[in-house]
């Protein structure tokens, strides 16, 4: 058997404040968001395949705190194309059990310094 990273979504609501944690999958997105906002509105965080130390599916825009109490966020490197976080390191199967999702970057921006 192949070994595929499930590919799903979560969806932040920019209007609303609202996160929707459902596993959203891409076959047609627009059916998603009937009764819950225009597209326009939605910021989509896509799942990196990984699992925290708890056990945690870790998506586009967590914020993870290492062993050594170092916290960053989860983003999409485009040029390289590889999840990774900022100031820490490319996300990987070896190391995602190092950290711990500890918030998010729409829901909890105060854990990066920011409001």
């Amino acid at each position: 058997m192949e070994n595929s990273r499930q590919i799903k979504f979560r969806a932040w609501n920019k209007e609303t404040n609202v996160m929707y944690l459902d596993s959203f999958n891409m076959i047609n997105p627009y059916e998603i968001i009937i009764g819950f906002g225009d597209i326009k509105d939605f910021i989509w965080m896509q799942y990196t395949g990984l699992k925290d130390k708890n056990g945690k599916e870790i998506y586009e825009g967590d914020i993870l705190k290492d062993f050594s109490n170092r916290i960053s966020n989860v983003h999409w490197d485009e040029y390289d194309a590889k999840f990774e976080t900022y100031e820490l390191e490319r996300l990987t199967s070896s190391n995602a059990l190092e950290y711990e999702i500890i918030g998010n970057l729409y829901e909890n921006p105060q854990l990066l310094g920011e409001e």
